[in-house]
């Protein structure tokens, strides 16, 4: 944290509900990372009093020692739509909450979301349609300063030597909000996986 406060460089923050997979409350962070849930929250959706208020002390807590400019409240949020749909609206209340209660201590820190960006592209990858991707946009952006995608091309079936040269732009154009990226990667060599 001091060496982050020492560069006078501003801070983008991303904090996340979610598991690994993006399919469900994140996993226990104990001696080790990514634990079973203990029993008592086994069972416990997002939108649950108990979930909204750890997370919320969670983030406030993060802020705090981080002092960010902007901060993510939820990293590719969009593939829990395509993994586990019945959770959707709930995670969209959590976000809400978290998002109300930061902007009321914090109203200068701008506050987002992530999303994935192959799955706005359906020619290119599977398991969700646009419409629905679209619609998960739509239901966060009411509760986002800004809207971040995660931007690997090559996590889905186009080709390195097929990249539109409106990739970005074409993501940028879904939403009136603030764009940026949060993260992004291409293969710097050939590599092949599931016959591709």
């Amino acid at each position: 944290i001091s060496r982050i406060r020492n560069t006078g460089h501003k801070v983008f923050l991303s904090l996340n509900p979610l598991d690994i997979e993006r399919s469900g409350l994140a996993a226990y962070r104990g001696e080790a990372v990514n634990q079973p849930l203990p029993a008592e929250w086994l069972n416990r959706s997002f939108d649950s009093d108990s979930v909204k208020r750890a997370f919320l002390n969670y983030s406030k807590r993060m802020v705090n020692l981080f002092n960010p400019e902007w901060v993510a409240i939820g990293i590719e949020v969009n593939l829990l739509m395509s993994k586990n749909r019945e959770q959707w609206s709930k995670l969209v209340a959590l976000r809400k909450y978290v998002y109300d209660s930061l902007k009321v201590l914090h109203p200068t820190i701008k506050v987002g979301v992530t999303f994935v960006g192959t799955s706005f592209y359906p020619q290119w990858t599977s398991g969700d349609t646009l419409v629905n991707q679209l619609n998960a946009l739509k239901d966060v952006e009411a509760t986002s300063d800004f809207i971040a995608f995660s931007i690997y091309p090559y996590m889905s079936a186009i080709m390195c030597d097929s990249l539109p040269s409106d990739y970005v732009s074409h993501l940028f154009s879904l939403t009136s909000k603030p764009v940026a990226i949060s993260e992004c990667g291409y293969s710097a060599q050939t590599w092949s996986v599931s016959g591709n």
